[in-house]
């Protein structure tokens, strides 16, 4: 598995670059990421709508990064490059994480008292 970037050199010619992710990585760190995430959806049902906001906000967000990425911008603070229906996405994807951590924070809260 590989992440393909475009990339303008100096003389304004397109240039792809490789670059090389282990899939074996991948799997690694979702197995990890699913065995913390299982166990809180298991005991908690509510936590299901949380982790599903959280992972719904995050592909948005990630979806409205790839449009600046294309344009050869990796660094950016906020979302004043973006063109107006990447901005939604961007600005949808952090109100959908914010909601997830809200409702995660909300059962423990809960769970304290």
């Amino acid at each position: 598995m590989s992440l393909w970037i475009l990339k303008k050199d100096g003389n304004k010619s397109r240039v792809m670059i490789s670059v090389g992710i282990p899939f074996q990585a991948i799997l690694i760190m979702m197995g990890i990421l699913s065995s913390f995430i299982a166990k809180s959806i298991i005991n908690y049902p509510i936590l299901t709508a949380a982790w599903i906001s959280i992972f719904l906000g995050f592909i948005l967000f990630v979806s409205a990064k790839v449009s600046l990425f294309r344009r050869g911008i990796w660094i950016s603070w906020g979302s004043k490059q973006m063109p107006p229906f990447y901005k939604r996405l961007y600005l949808g994807g952090y109100a959908l994480m914010f909601l997830g951590i809200m409702l995660i924070l909300q059962v423990r809260i809960v769970m304290m008292l």
